[in-house]
């Protein structure tokens, strides 16, 4: 009986002994199935990052070195080039030589000479008011550079031209050519970036339907709090002779906060 007893023990250590050996076995085949899926994955990363350094240094020897001892490298710095067209049909009981001869008494073309300012929409039925070529480049790390020429039917003219400075410290910026002036809400916009069809009669009154716009050199400064404050100041040839009258002699002071 004994005898019986430690056989059936041993038989039954021998059959554990034999699973537990089938399971780590089995959990050694998982693990190696395991790495050589990782071992692939890395092998097909190790790949495309390798193609990746290779079409890296391709366009790095492509690529032509900017030569930073030269004022500008058209190569490096591509001008962006806009043509705005500024068109419009008009419906009005007006004829349009009465329309050109319209007078405000005391505000607009009221000496019964001059001829009135009105560029835009100034036909009945369809108008063709300017086309407008504007032109952008970064010149360099310290400046850009903007021109808008304008052009209508009988008459060519450079809107503005000038160069601005975008790495001055202290909120500091300025701007030098001819340009329009930052004075107001209206006077630096074009007339096809109005939310209206007519600036209003106080600006026509006292500027023109140009507005401010001269040669100069414009200062700004960003004051650095947490509200928004901007003071200007512009230096300006003056030739607005809507407001200022002949000032060859005397130049145009322009102040302003924002």
């Amino acid at each position: 009986m004994k005898r019986t007893i430690y056989l059936s023990a041993l038989l039954c250590s021998s059959l554990f002994a034999d699973a537990d050996l089938d399971a780590l076995k089995k959990q050694v085949q998982e693990q190696k199935t395991i790495m050589q899926k990782l071992e692939t994955k890395l092998d097909v990363l190790s790949k495309k990052q390798a193609q990746m350094q290779v079409e890296q240094k391709s366009m790095q020897a492509s690529t032509p070195a900017v030569n930073t001892s030269a004022s500008f490298s058209q190569n490096a710095y591509l001008p962006e080039i806009a043509l705005i067209l500024n068109m419009s049909a008009v419906s009005r009981d007006v004829k349009n030589s009465d329309y050109e001869n319209f007078q405000i008494p005391g505000l607009i073309n009221d000496d019964g000479i001059s001829p009135a300012p009105l560029p835009f929409n100034k036909n009945r039925g369809f108008n063709l008011n300017y086309a407008e070529i504007a032109m952008h480049s970064v010149v360099d790390p310290y400046f850009q550079a903007y021109a808008y020429f304008h052009l209508q039917p009988n008459e060519f003219e450079i809107g503005e031209a000038y160069i601005l400075t975008t790495s001055l410290p202290y909120g500091l910026r300025v701007k030098a050519g001819k340009f329009k002036s930052d004075f107001g809400r209206i006077n630096a916009k074009h007339q096809h970036s109005w939310h209206f069809d007519a600036q209003p009669v106080i600006y026509e009154t006292l500027f023109g339907p140009d507005g401010i716009s001269d040669p100069g050199v414009q200062l700004q400064w960003v004051v650095p709090t947490d509200t928004y404050i901007m003071a200007g100041a512009e230096a300006m040839q003056g030739t607005n002779e809507k407001s200022f009258g002949d000032t060859e002699a005397n130049n145009l002071y322009v102040g302003y906060i924002k």
